[in-house]
């Protein structure tokens, strides 16, 4: 097998490092993750959803702060050294009730204490469709906000786990048809690479080649993601279950 998969549209975070360093077709390449939190502070706990988010995340979608500042990407590079968290605009309003003093303080996460540098701009919900994030944390604290066992099925290093959702902004004048081609050659290299590691020591021969098979296709993202609707989407499931389908995301200029 080629690993453990949270779904069909997400790639290893490996992976998704060599797309976003070795592309030629996207002016910038974020990768986030979304799941629940448990968030607490002024004595109160509660269930929210959140996300784990690259560095560049919010460059990319081009969301300014409205209070305090987003993430770098020098806050996404060492596993473990940035605990720092960014709340979005109704987040701040409806829990914190617009409280600007809240720079600077600190955020229980899933147990671990992380301090609060900025709020996002007012209207942005993150990107998942239905369960608008509200808390998110640089990618690298990955370890400090999941269980030990999900984090060793799922590593920051490990090329089978894939769990980070993959979205990209075109360069200028680039289409999503001449990305996608594009992309075919890096993401088929990345796959020879992988297939060449200790992890596919076990594998058959069909299951090396239905790997090598698999190609990467380029979407719009002007509507967010949503489980749901590319569940029902007959189009898109017919080849996921062809090919193994690999989705990267193209946010249109």
């Amino acid at each position: 097998s080629d690993g453990p998969s949270m779904s069909d549209d997400v790639l290893s975070y490996p992976a998704y490092k060599d797309i976003r360093d070795n592309n030629r077709v996207f002016s910038g390449v974020l990768g986030y993750h979304q799941l629940a939190f448990g968030v607490g502070s002024e004595g109160q706990t509660q269930r929210i959803p959140g996300a784990l988010v690259s560095g560049n995340y919010f460059d990319v979608l081009g969301v300014q702060a409205f209070l305090g500042r987003t993430f770098s990407t020098d806050d996404d590079r060492i596993p473990g050294t940035h605990p720092l968290a960014v709340l979005t605009y109704d987040f701040w309003v409806d829990r914190f009730h617009s409280n600007r003093g809240i720079l600077g303080q600190s955020i229980i996460v899933n147990g671990a204490a992380f301090t609060i540098i900025g709020v996002s701009a007012k209207g942005f919900r993150g990107l998942e469709v239905g369960a608008p994030a509200k808390i998110l944390v640089p990618m690298m604290m990955r370890n400090q906000v999941t269980a030990e066992s999900w984090t060793s099925m799922f590593g920051l290093n490990s090329r089978r786990g894939r769990w980070v959702r993959v979205l990209g902004r075109l360069k200028q004048g680039v289409t999503a048809s001449q990305a996608k081609a594009s992309l075919q050659p890096l993401f088929h290299s990345i796959l020879e690479m992988e297939v060449r590691q200790k992890e596919f020591a076990g594998a058959t021969a069909d299951i090396r080649s239905e790997f090598l098979r698999s190609w990467m296709d380029v979407k719009p993202a002007s509507g967010g993601h949503s489980d749901a609707r590319e569940q029902y989407q007959t189009p898109l499931r017919v080849l996921m279950g062809m090919v193994g389908l690999v989705l990267l995301i193209a946010c249109a200029n």
